[in-house]
């Protein structure tokens, strides 16, 4: 039990007021008549206008206090109820009776769920009860304009209190709606946490669907053979037979300067043109290739030579024939524009490639979407843990906040703020076209599991917030664990999915882990 002063101290009342610490010697004056009604130290004060002690017990639920007013009267027959509002019930016991307080709170740890108890408290009378019984003497609480005495006035007020705090739908619905108020005003000021609920999910969301589009194995494309595709003007060797008389127009039209280097060779037979052409090997290294003619007959249109490439370019040999034919071609029909084009087709991927490119892919997206939605349950559990932790759902109850209230009311805020993130992730898939998550029947999963996960999420971070005492450790805790089950937990399952001795445990434990809303939701 504490007593908070306006100025933000607080001090817990075991046997004294927030006045005894500032006030060595008080002096008590009428509210009403402005007259001086007492002077004395706080003891003497407690002494002469004390009433003894409070014991406060706090209700699970709303309930009539005749049977928890018989429970204490047993052991202290003259106590005596003077509050009873919602789930608080104030006793006030007299000062002699302290002798029998062992056996009472004994009794009280005992019959806690018979009394229908959730906690309860004892405190001596402070100087504030003082004040107020002193101004509260009955020959001085009735104004001087009203003819209706204080009592009966306290008693209308208290029977409307009590009529306002009776349980049933009625009060459900209105706690229900105060709690939703509240969430949203607080959601309003709460920056951090628009920041992790709603923003950061869409973002990482944003980021894993564009990774997903990008392909790090894919075929090669087809690539036509020409000039362009090495440096200019290409160096090359030529050379002809003796018998094969081949005109310098038929190398300027096949091999313009522009694009080749010609150099001819003199030789016989093809064997001297392969010496004298190794033995230059060191002026052009990187050359593609040369030719030899053997024969060259233009009239029957004939023509046989030999090509020597450099092995170190793959594509060298086809492209060094397609050269010379284009060049025969050329000559032959004595047009300039005409030409043989040669492309190249690489294999295609194989099956196992392909399946490597999947598991790269769906790694990718595991370890996105896991952080993405590990920032929900983080931000959920600090709101929850931060009022457990300051009280703040206590004086709730104190108050007579109805608990399935209290959880539903922030259930339903938490489900709103999830439906903006559940709803752009689908916008976000559809807009970036990723068809393994909207194409035919994958569009009714994709919505299904985001909007799923919402609900399992909140009731599984509402169980997990009563483990924690201290929010920033449950955030940082929370979202450690989550982003570890949903990644790493997916992860390895499918590891020993993939090896055949260890599949039947894989699925043992995916079944087991599935149970956790973040691994079911990017589960490979």
């Amino acid at each position: 039990f504490f007593f908070q002063a306006e100025d933000g101290i607080r001090d817990f009342c075991l046997s004294r007021g927030l006045g005894d610490v500032y006030k060595r010697q008080v002096s008590t004056q009428s509210t009403w008549d402005g007259e001086l009604r007492c002077c004395g130290r706080s003891l003497f004060l407690k002494s002469r206008y004390g009433v003894g002690y409070n014991l406060t017990i706090v209700r699970k639920r709303p309930d009539t206090s005749n049977e928890l007013e018989s429970f204490v009267k047993r052991f202290v027959p003259a106590a005596k109820i003077i509050s009873d509002v919602s789930v608080e019930v104030a006793v006030q016991l007299p000062l002699e009776s302290s002798g029998h307080f062992s056996a009472l709170f004994e009794e009280i740890e005992r019959e806690k769920e018979k009394l229908n108890i959730a906690s309860y408290g004892v405190s001596v009378t402070t100087l504030e009860e003082v004040f107020l019984r002193v101004a509260s003497d009955t020959n001085h609480l009735v104004r001087r304009d009203s003819k209706v005495p204080l009592e009966d006035v306290i008693k209308v007020e208290e029977t409307d209190v009590q009529e306002r705090t009776k349980p049933g739908f009625p009060l459900f619905f209105s706690h229900l709606w105060a709690m939703i108020q509240k969430r949203v005003w607080y959601f309003r000021r709460d920056f951090k946490g628009l920041l992790c609920e709603v923003f950061l999910p869409i973002v990482f969301v944003a980021v894993g669907l564009y990774l997903m589009m990008l392909s790090f194995f894919n075929d090669q494309p087809l690539v036509q053979l020409s000039p362009s595709l090495y440096d200019n003007p290409i160096l090359s060797y030529w050379g002809n037979a003796p018998t094969a008389q081949v005109p310098q127009s038929f190398v300027d039209t096949g091999f313009p300067s522009s694009q080749y280097k010609m150099q001819k060779v003199s030789s016989n037979s093809l064997s001297e043109f392969d010496n004298s052409v190794y033995e230059n090997r060191g002026v052009q290294p990187y050359r593609i290739g040369s030719f030899f003619f053997r024969g060259f007959d233009d009239t029957n249109h004939r023509y046989a030579y030999s090509v020597e490439v450099n092995t170190t370019y793959i594509e060298a040999s086809p492209y060094w024939y397609n050269a010379v034919n284009n060049a025969i071609l050329k000559h032959a029909t004595k047009n300039n524009a005409a030409s043989i084009k040669v492309t190249v087709a690489p294999y295609p991927l194989t099956l196992q490639i392909r399946k490597l490119a999947n598991s790269v892919d769906g790694i990718i997206a595991t370890f996105v979407f896991g952080m993405a939605m590990a920032f929900i349950p983080s931000s959920l559990i600090a709101f929850i843990v931060r009022e457990r932790e300051q009280n703040i759902k206590h004086q709730q109850v104190v108050s007579g906040l109805y608990l399935p209230a209290y959880w539903c009311g922030n259930f339903v805020v938490d489900m709103l703020k999830h439906s903006v993130t559940a709803l752009a992730s689908i916008g976000l898939a559809a807009a970036f076209n990723a068809e393994s998550l909207v194409k035919g029947d994958n569009l009714g999963m994709f919505f299904s599991l985001f909007f799923l996960y919402g609900p399992a999420t909140a009731a599984f971070t509402y169980l997990v917030s009563f483990i924690f005492k201290d929010f920033g450790k449950a955030q940082t805790v929370m979202f450690v664990l989550c982003f570890l089950i949903g990644f790493l937990g997916s992860l390895f399952t499918a590891l020993l999915r993939f090896i055949e001795s260890t599949r039947t445990l894989g699925l043992v434990i995916s079944y087991i882990l599935r149970l956790l809303p973040n691994l079911s939701l990017i589960h490979i």
